[in-house]
Formats: structure tokens, sequence, C-alpha cells
């Protein structure tokens, strides 16, 4: 898990992770995601918190809604990933709806 782009014009960091299968469905992802979020939103002062999965993934979106990240909408074809081009689900927080909650 880390930040794997940012927009320093707009304060945004877009999120990825990746985990084994062994560990799915133990909340790890999860927490993780939690605390990498207050991060950046504490300490380094993002504006916007963004990420994207394959929708033939839903898991990792209830990921993304666990971590009170908003759908945003589908790109089709916009993503590749280990089994091809895929349609990618995106999914955003902002700063003032985090300090709301």
């Amino acid at each position: 898990m880390g930040v794997v782009r940012c927009n320093d014009e707009i304060d945004c960091a877009h999120i990825g992770y990746c985990i084994g299968k062994q560990w799915w469905n133990k909340g790890i992802i999860s927490e993780a995601f939690a605390a990498v979020i207050e991060f950046l939103f504490y300490e380094v002062g993002v504006n916007r918190i963004e990420s994207r999965h394959d929708t033939k993934n839903p898991n990792s979106g209830k990921v993304m809604i666990k971590c009170v990240l908003q759908y945003e909408g589908t790109l089709r074809e916009s993503d590749i990933n280990n089994q091809g081009i895929c349609d990618a689900a995106w999914y955003s927080l902002l700063k003032r709806d985090y300090y709301k909650k």
C-alpha cells in the first residue's frame, strides 16, 4: 500500500494497494488504508485522496467504501492489471468530508 501518484497542484494523492490472497478478508487493508488516510490529511495536508479498482474485484471497492471514500464513476477499459485491460471504478475522499465524519 502506498501513494502511487501525487498531484501537488490540487493536493491530491492516489493510493494503490495489493495483498496476497491468503490475507484477504482479515481487515488488514482496511485498517492500513484508514491509517494512510489519516496520515495524508493530518500530517501531509492533502485535500483529496483517490483510489481505483478493477470492476471484477468488488471486494476492493468494499475496502474503499469502508474507508468512507465515495464512488465517482467507472472508466471503461482505462486500466491494466495482470489479467489485461480492465474497467476501473474510481473513489475519492475530500478533506472537508473526512472531518465531517
